[in-house]
């Protein structure tokens, strides 16, 4: 997945954070709200998620058990094909009735067609483009730490919220933070003037573990 590639038309700052690891879920309301990523488009959800989450089938099969895309819920992951702007999002299994109606490949499949996602192209190119994530319960555990490490897409003006409201744990938790390449002190993630549009955040938590 290359995330960092062609980038500067979508997003004006790239953002690296290192931090300790106990910090990782302060970052995880924001893969409930969605983040954008950057990387081939025009592929089937199946190889996709491969290809960002660097999981295998195995995973996909045992550990997903909703996915929808576009707000339907996706069957046949070989099939359905995610598009430049696609929202795709994932959940582990949720309990009772809704959560067994949701599920892929749901023995109720049949009570919630008109909302069961059916590919209507027949071709769509593969290039690269942006999506939209969103993880729930246990998956945000299990998958958002490696979209962080390689890089989210969001904007400024929600990450300056989420810093804003996480202020004490940031001040905490984080051992570095550069902006454009350049270190910068950790307030400036509040007060920083040249956020606008779109940015591109990766955080490594290894570095902050090694770091005394």
């Amino acid at each position: 997945m290359n995330i960092q590639g062609d980038c500067a038309e979508r997003e004006t700052s790239k953002i690296k954070l290192y931090m300790k690891t106990e910090a990782r879920s302060m970052f995880f309301m924001l893969f409930q709200q969605g983040v954008q990523v950057k990387t081939s488009v025009g592929l089937n959800v199946r190889s996709i998620l491969k290809n960002v989450f660097d999981i295998t089938d195995e995973f996909i099969e045992r550990r997903i058990s909703t996915i929808l895309l576009d707000g339907k819920v996706v069957d046949d992951i070989d099939r359905a094909i995610i598009k430049e702007g696609s929202t795709l999002a994932l959940s582990g299994a949720m309990p009772g009735l809704v959560g067994a109606t949701m599920r892929t490949h749901s023995a109720y499949e049949s009570f919630r067609r008109a909302i069961t996602y059916q590919e209507k192209e027949n071709f769509y190119p593969e290039r690269i483009g942006l999506f939209t994530i969103k993880l729930f319960n246990v998956l945000t555990h299990e998958l958002a730490p490696t979209l962080l490490k390689k890089g989210i897409i969001l904007h400024t003006e929600q990450l300056k919220e989420m810093f804003l409201e996480k202020e004490r744990i940031l001040s905490k938790y984080l051992k570095k933070a550069c902006i454009d390449n350049n270190e910068v002190k950790p307030t400036m993630l509040i007060h920083y003037d040249r956020y606008k549009g779109m940015c591109l955040m990766e955080i490594d938590f290894s570095e902050a573990e090694n770091d005394s």
